[in-house]
């Protein structure tokens, strides 16, 4: 059975009425600007960690977003499932969430003790290595600013395109997207300011990918 797609023509009027475009929702996203044509075109999943900052790039409520998503925005139209995972459950408050300690050279490590727990999708649901942490640092923003919580899944693989926490030997921590896996580590991206680096696997021995974020 084909895939069901659903157009979002309603991100494009929004954009075009407040006289924005779509290189700056990439932007605010942390994506490349074909993902936003295909957003838009409704062929790409919003995911969870892009409700929040795209809300806040649209200048709507988190919950206007999420309506459109389900399909409620139109009167009239015909109800349609609500196409991001963003079903958590207020009783499963039992994901860890670590502070943030900055160590220096753009780098910071997690507390010793958890310092909150959230509740958790339900994709994480039974998975005791996903935790969480505070971001404490602006190398990646406008996709995550201070204050927001990173949701880590380390037994999700790792490709081209997935943000990721990579931490040295020494505990040290640094976060950055994916462009590029070879045998000897990883191409990455800083977003603020933009640059590109190279990880050496023998440096960085640990990366686990993010699943997503909640904005502060």
């Amino acid at each position: 059975m084909a895939k069901k797609v659903t157009p979002r023509p309603w991100i494009e009027e929004r954009l075009h009425e407040l006289g924005k475009s779509k290189i700056g929702l990439s932007r605010a996203l942390g994506i490349n600007n074909a993902r936003v044509y295909d957003l838009i075109a409704g062929t790409r999943r919003i995911q969870l960690g892009e409700v929040e900052p795209l809300a806040r790039f649209l200048e709507w409520p988190a919950q206007t977003v999420i309506s459109r998503l389900a399909g409620k925005a139109v009167p009239g139209g015909e109800l349609t499932p609500l196409d991001v995972e963003f079903d958590y459950n207020p009783d499963l408050r039992d994901l860890p969430v670590y502070g943030a300690l900055d160590m220096g050279n753009g780098q910071f490590a997690f507390t010793e003790a958890a310092v909150d727990h959230i509740d958790r999708s339900p994709a994480l649901r039974g998975n005791k290595l996903a935790y969480g942490f505070y971001c404490s640092q602006d190398t990646m923003s406008p996709a995550y600013d201070r204050g927001d919580t990173f949701v880590v899944d380390p037994t999700k693989p790792l490709a081209p395109g997935a943000d990721a926490v990579f931490t040295n030997d020494k505990g040290h921590k640094r976060v950055r997207r994916i462009l590029e896996i070879t045998p000897d580590g990883y191409k990455v991206q800083q977003f603020n300011p933009p640059k590109t680096q190279i990880k050496s696997a023998a440096e960085w021995k640990t990366v686990h990918k993010i699943f997503g974020s909640r904005r502060r």
